[in-house]
């Protein structure tokens, strides 16, 4: 069975401390929420405690799965069957409310720390930011023509790219659920550091679409909102080892946003690049103190 996606990015977010609490937690979540038995779930938990600051023995792992058995109890086929179940409706009485009291774009623009009154791209600056150090990042030209490459690779490029994956990658190379080697797979995309939201239903208007984008920062760190050079904006809100990402979605769905983007290898708008038409995908508000990494 394929796993569901806050399941993969649990096990992808193995942290630098607190082993022993991570497995218990991601063994219950797995019990919980699939079929999954025992030597299944022990294997996903080996391979992902696979370079840990320390050594996670056999053992341990087993203990981790059977303490989660004994929490959890056999309820996995109940959850499996309500993580299955589509994106909410959209609710546009609840959009309507918070466009009539939220900050419109420029009132966002006004707000935002680090303000950008140039004409000049900041692309490097703020995935500079963004990504700190010499991460595998993954950008492109479009969704057939990308590439992997280390941070310092692409400086002085960014700026003329319109797509960036909102993950750093944990190899250059992965293989995608086809069986082909890419540079650009989910298997190959690391822990969630980045969900970005997208607003860009037809009738909703920059405005309102920066109304909401402030309105779920008060629920996830906003730490950037980037016009996409044609009508919509995306939020990048840090969430990285945080609990409810999910829901966080489901809250953004609700609004209109694009379900797409829950997918952490989807390609979103480079920050500050340049669409393929020129248009600049300018950044209206960016707030580098919200980024904490370990």
């Amino acid at each position: 069975m394929s796993l569901p996606e806050h399941v993969q990015d649990l096990l992808a977010a193995r942290p630098f401390k607190g082993i022993h609490r991570w497995l218990f937690h991601t063994a219950c979540t797995i019990v919980e929420q699939t079929s999954l038995d025992d030597d299944h779930v022990e294997r996903l938990l080996l391979a992902a405690s696979c370079g840990a600051r320390r050594k996670v023995s056999k053992r341990e792992i087993e203990s981790a799965v059977a303490d989660a058995r004994r929490k959890c109890g056999k309820s996995a086929r109940r959850a499996e069957k309500v993580f299955a179940k589509a994106w909410p409706e959209v609710e546009h009485g609840a959009i309507e409310a918070i466009r009539q009291n939220g900050p419109g774009l420029y009132d966002l623009w006004e707000s935002s720390p680090v303000r950008f009154d140039d004409e000049s791209s900041h692309a490097e600056e703020v995935v500079g930011a963004l990504f700190p150090g010499d991460p595998w990042l993954c950008c492109g030209r479009s969704v057939h023509e990308f590439a992997t490459r280390r941070r310092s690779v692409w400086r002085d490029h960014l700026s003329r790219l319109p797509l960036i994956v909102p993950n750093p990658m944990v190899n250059r190379q992965g293989v995608t659920q086809d069986g082909r080697i890419s540079e650009h797979t989910k298997a190959a995309t690391a822990a969630r550091v980045y969900l970005v939201i997208e607003f860009d239903l037809p009738e909703l208007s920059v405005n309102t679409m920066a109304a909401l984008h402030a309105h779920l920062g008060r629920h996830f760190p906003l730490v950037a909102v980037v016009f996409s050079g044609h009508q919509s904006l995306h939020g990048w809100f840090f969430v990285y080892q945080a609990c409810g990402v999910r829901e966080f979605m489901a809250k953004a769905v609700r609004l209109g946003a694009d379900s797409k983007t829950f997918c952490r290898s989807q390609f979103v708008r480079m920050p500050d690049g340049c669409r393929e038409d020129g248009s600049r995908q300018t950044v209206f508000y960016f707030d580098p103190s919200k980024i904490i990494l370990p």
